[in-house]
């Protein structure tokens, strides 16, 4: 890169830079040598970058690049781009301009099927295949630097959980039955719940009063809705995690609710939201996220007005 900065080069793009090493104080000592040029890095693997930051905090603004919402994915297959909304706002007229351009319930569904990470633009008959390939190398080349002592064994356990949660009509874990399956302590198999989420593998959705760090919160979801169509998941959970996963990268706060029979989340520690089909009811709920319908309604948000949030 310097012989690039040398000869004139503006700008640079690294990919994978976490694969070079002491890649943080090298783009430490560019940036210091080099002050007027651009330089931009990228890298897969969230824990090595997130290690290697905190040298580079005052030199480079870093992004997390969260999974495309509905509104990308939509623009990335040829419609307009509709603008960023909230969909809890009063105002939602801009549903409208949506809904007159685009078939929404059918991309909805497609977008739930493969739409969450740009392997779509590539064939849609690899894209289960390159969500796999992706989740796998996570397990095996982040996790490891999260867990000590990491073990074969641990890995054929965390893809277990992973089949569990696809199909489990209720999304958590029993986790005395999982220790005493896979003679596993509690305390290892928190550690590998615990790397799952920080690599962004799994949501752990918590009640407001649940502070254990030792916890497997209230209900666990993937963190990439598309994880259930890949495996074949459970609809239901497909539509909740996405719920979870929508709310969360437009930087909302969700929590599980005390009483399930009143509402599923919590959002913002100030309203509540139920989440079902085309004929879901209210409950309790401020709420209810609908699968299924397309023009919001007194107290009903769409299910796919959730991915303009973003």
């Amino acid at each position: 890169m310097e012989r690039l900065f040398q000869k004139g080069v503006q700008r640079v793009l690294v990919d994978e830079v976490h694969q070079a090493n002491h890649w943080s104080s090298s783009l430490k000592a560019l940036y210091d040598s080099y002050p007027d040029k651009s330089l931009w890095a990228s890298g897969s693997s969230s824990v090595l970058l997130e290690t290697g930051v905190a040298d580079l905090s005052r030199r480079f603004p870093t992004y997390r690049m969260p999974f495309l919402s509905f509104r990308e994915f939509l623009v990335l297959t040829g419609s307009p781009d509709f603008g960023v909304h909230d969909p809890f706002a009063p105002d939602q007229s801009w549903a409208t301009a949506v809904l007159k351009q685009v078939n929404v319930l059918a991309r909805f569904e497609e977008f739930l099927q493969r739409g969450s990470r740009p392997f779509f633009l590539e064939g849609e008959a690899s894209y289960g295949i390159k969500v796999l390939q992706t989740i796998q190398k996570t397990l095996e080349s982040d996790i490891p630097h999260l867990v000590a002592s990491l073990q074969v064994n641990h890995l054929h356990l965390m893809n277990a959980i992973l089949g569990h949660l696809a199909q489990a009509p209720i999304p958590t874990l029993a986790v005395n039955s999982l220790c005493r399956d896979w003679s596993l302590g509690k305390e290892k198999l928190y550690q590998l719940l615990q790397a799952l989420e920080r690599t962004g593998v799994l949501h752990v959705v918590r009640k407001a009063s649940d502070h254990a760090a030792a916890s497997v919160g209230a209900k666990i979801f993937f963190a990439d809705p598309n994880l259930y169509s890949v495996l074949a998941g459970k609809e239901g959970n497909t539509r909740e995690a996405y719920v979870v996963s929508a709310l969360r990268d437009a930087g909302r706060q969700v929590q599980a609710s005390t009483d399930e029979t009143k509402a599923d989340f919590v959002i913002d520690g100030r309203f509540t939201a139920e989440v079902g089909g085309a004929r879901k009811h209210h409950k309790a709920a401020d709420f209810v996220l609908r699968d299924g319908a397309d023009w919001p309604a007194p107290g009903v948000i769409p299910l796919w007005m959730l991915g303009f949030g973003h």
